[in-house]
This record gives structure tokens, sequence and C-alpha cells, in this order.
């Protein structure tokens, strides 16, 4: 459905409006598929995505400002999370020996079966192979690049500083 009819919404202020409130709108589009498809493993969009994380650094670990660095989302609760998955036997927590305050998070073997069995269920990449071809994806990813770049610049500019 285009972007106008979903939103009842036939003109805008400009262009760049437009398509800032259709990136907005499609990103939650999105993520709402992935809560349907995640939603039968137990498991919330914030929880796959740590999981991810740490199966990238396998076999090693992360501080959680290490995985917060990572996350899709900044915003989440990564303590939270990581507990979460503790509990389910999919992390663990181990203190760093040289600064006990500090605390690394690795995936455990369980961590990574379970991530294998909802790979191997989960249709996302099939779904955006279906929806995007590689040289539209490709234009798309190199679209946004630009505009968050653009954005920061703007946003984070000489008249912006603190």
């Amino acid at each position: 459905m285009e972007f106008k009819q979903a939103i009842k919404q036939k003109r805008f202020p400009s262009p760049q409006m437009e398509a800032i409130l259709n990136m907005v709108y499609s990103a939650n589009h999105f993520e709402n598929i992935m809560r349907k498809l995640l939603h039968e493993f137990d498991l919330s969009h914030e929880q796959f995505n740590v999981l991810r994380i740490l199966r990238g650094n396998h076999p090693g670990a992360y501080e959680l400002n290490q995985i917060r660095d990572r996350m899709l989302n900044s915003w989440s609760n990564v303590s939270r999370l990581v507990e979460k998955l503790r509990k389910k036997g999919f992390v663990t927590r181990q203190p760093k020996p040289e600064n006990r305050r500090k605390v690394e998070i690795k995936i455990t073997q369980d961590g990574l079966d379970f991530l294998e069995q909802v790979d191997a269920n989960l249709t996302t990449a099939e779904l955006m192979k279906q929806t995007l071809d590689d040289e539209k994806a490709a234009q798309l990813t190199a679209l946004l690049d630009e505009l968050r770049t653009n954005l920061d610049n703007v946003f984070n500019g000489p008249d912006n500083l603190e």
C-alpha cells in the first residue's frame, strides 16, 4: 500500500517531509512484522538483536556498553534484556577479573543453538529478497546513510555546539 493511502494524507509540506515520515512509517511497519515473526519464539526484537550481537563476537564477550553501542535501538535497557536472556540460559554474565564492577556477557551454546533454530524458521532474509532486489537494497542503504550523515551534520554543525 502506498504511504499516502496508508496514513490517509494527500499532501505534505515538502517531499523531504514526506520521505522522512515514510521512512519512520516503514521502519515501524518492518518492526511489527519482526515482532510477529519472533513472537512464536517468545523473543523480543531487542533480545534477538542482543543475541545476534553476541553471536557475532563469539567466542568473545562484550561489556554492557559495547552491546549498547551496537544495538539497533540504542535506548534499549540492555541490562534488563541481558538478564532476561540469562534466565533463558542463552547468555552468561561474568565479572571481569581486573575490574569486578564491569561484567562480560557471552552467548552460551544454548543461545547459539536457539539462534540457529530461529534463523532456520525466520524468513526475514528471504522476505527482504522478495521485496527489494540487490540493486534497490543497495540504493536504499546509500540513501539512508546519506540522510543520517546529513542530519548529523545539520544537527551537530558549528551553530549547534554546546
